[in-house]
């Protein structure tokens, strides 16, 4: 079942504000990107598109984080099945503010989960949250990314 595109926190507690140190250290080009993604960053981003995830904005001069076409691979196979598009945000996470904005938390991986709930768990279910955390709503200051 798909999340609803205003399915998002109405709380005004929930509206996530990052403060950015330097925001003249986020601006990145964009990299080149293979002749052959073009008609998959097409598709995707249309989809976000009609999906609410991105919406048409004025080009910054302050903040751009360029888009990568990363190969995804069938696991069982190796080869690529796929093109998945994202953002490579490390310069913009490089500026957040450690003071205000700081997480520590490693992410587990997959045979570690299963590793701890070997012989505990009867049932093992999966909630597939793929799309979940673009329902968040950010601050729309200058100030904070």
């Amino acid at each position: 079942m798909a999340i609803p595109s205003d399915a998002a926190c109405t709380m005004p507690e929930a509206v996530v504000k990052i403060k950015i140190s330097d925001p003249s250290s986020c601006f990145v080009r964009q990299y080149p990107l293979p002749v052959n993604a073009d008609a998959e960053i097409k598709v995707q981003l249309e989809q976000w598109l009609k999906d609410g995830i991105v919406e048409r904005t004025k080009p910054d001069s302050t903040f751009h984080s360029p888009l990568l076409a990363v190969p995804k691979r069938d696991p069982l196979t190796g080869k690529t099945t796929k093109l998945r598009i994202c953002c490579d945000l490390r310069r913009i996470n490089a500026a957040i503010s450690d003071k205000d904005c700081h997480e520590n938390y490693a992410v587990p991986k997959i045979d570690e989960i299963f590793k701890r709930v070997a012989g505990h768990a009867n049932i093992v279910h999966v909630l597939d949250l793929k799309q979940a955390y673009l329902r968040t709503r950010c601050h729309l200051n200058q100030d904070v990314a």
